[in-house]
């Protein structure tokens, strides 16, 4: 389990899918499922800032939002 700031308010989850899915649940731009979700949200980082977002896994997808300082953990 791991809590997440995601859009000022503070979201625990159990997995990493589970956070992709709330995510795109509250995105404002809805994509066909969660896979598609990642995939727009890598290009469009690639895109703004040139970070690289693997959308291979929800697991790799958040490592990586973690990592390039556009998801904070909490805990």
């Amino acid at each position: 389990m791991a809590t997440f700031m995601l859009d000022g308010q503070m979201v625990t989850v159990k997995t990493a899918a589970e956070l992709v899915t709330i995510m795109h649940d509250n995105s404002f731009v809805q994509s066909a499922d969660d896979q598609a979700y990642m995939e727009d949200v890598s290009e469009r980082t690639i895109t703004q800032s040139g970070a690289k977002i693997r959308t291979t896994s929800a697991e790799a997808f958040v490592n990586d939002l973690v990592e390039h300082g556009l998801l904070k953990v909490i805990a």
